[in-house]
């Protein structure tokens, strides 16, 4: 994810260990500085799909929980974060905010499967 401002880059990255740790690093895309890092220990059900909020002071990632993703806001401040949805079923796709940050598009999908058992009847036995 790239801040709004274009100065921050955000991504999701696995550390190697038992069990294996996500974190999300954040640098600094400034030309004038060698790139700063910052390490945020996000909620580890995190899925994927990481996005600034519209301020750029939080990011945005769908957390998976009882089958179910659900939107959460982790601000960069290292205060607590927060869900931002309510949903009891389905996946997040994708989403993106308004230009105002005021409102929020989300993709969802619904995966039904059956199992089904098919027989030659034309062999005999």
């Amino acid at each position: 994810a790239v801040s709004p401002d274009s100065r921050e880059l955000a991504f999701l990255a696995a550390v190697v260990g038992s069990p294996l740790e996500k974190k999300v690093l954040i640098l600094t895309l400034d030309d004038e500085t060698k790139p700063l890092t910052r390490v945020l220990t996000p909620d580890p059900r995190i899925r994927s799909n990481l996005q600034f909020t519209e301020d750029g002071l939080a990011l945005s990632y769908p957390i998976h929980e009882n089958d179910t993703d659900n939107l959460w806001i982790q601000p960069l401040n290292q205060k607590p974060g927060r869900q931002v949805t309510r949903f009891d079923s389905d996946y997040i796709d994708e989403f993106r905010y308004s230009p105002d940050g005021k409102r929020i598009a989300i993709v969802r999908t619904h995966v039904d499967s059956d199992v089904v058992l098919l027989r030659d009847s034309s062999t005999s036995e």
